[in-house]
């Protein structure tokens, strides 16, 4: 039983968002064994795999670039943070297909890695200082660089210009 509660943690440490009914399938596939989804919950919680619901990350996240990127703001924007401008841009879709809740051990978060393309997409984006937001928009549909560009050079660069200016 060992052995099998570890094949268990294993199927959710690669996919945390699997279904009990997967789960069933896969067990009585590969290992031979027929289980009820009632003493399967009940043994995957004794095992220290819990049910939560899961946090969603990006796909295409680099997290050593991002710390590097972090290190250099510090470096060369530190003393004087009136400079900065960030940009982000995200989107909404009406449906998500991803599930809400998954697996994972006591004490740890599970978290899910998907793509979210489906429905009617409306797409926003923000230009923050750190005196607060400088311009923001929102479009139905994606934005691609030439409506990007665009925000950035007639809102962005116009209202920087007019806060640098009255600032002064």
């Amino acid at each position: 039983m060992c052995a099998l509660l570890t094949a268990c943690q294993g199927l959710f440490a690669q996919d945390s968002d699997l279904y009990i009914d997967k789960v069933i399938t896969w067990l009585a596939l590969v290992h031979n064994i027929e289980i009820s989804p009632t003493t399967l919950r009940c043994n995957l919680e004794e095992a220290g795999l819990t049910w939560k619901m899961l946090h969603k990350l990006a796909a295409k996240r680099d997290e050593q670039c991002c710390e590097d990127w972090k290190d250099l703001i510090v470096q060369e924007f530190l003393p004087d943070s009136s400079q900065l401008v960030f940009v982000d841009k995200t989107s909404k879709n009406e449906l998500t297909w991803a599930h809400c809740f998954g697996q994972a051990p006591s004490g740890c978060h599970v978290e899910l890695t998907d793509v979210f393309v489906c429905g009617d997409r409306y797409s926003m984006v923000a230009a923050v200082t750190t005196e607060g937001y400088l311009a923001a928009d929102v479009i139905e549909g994606s934005y691609d660089s030439e409506l990007f560009n665009l925000f950035i050079t007639e809102k962005v660069v116009c209202q920087y210009s007019f806060y640098h200016a009255s600032a002064t």
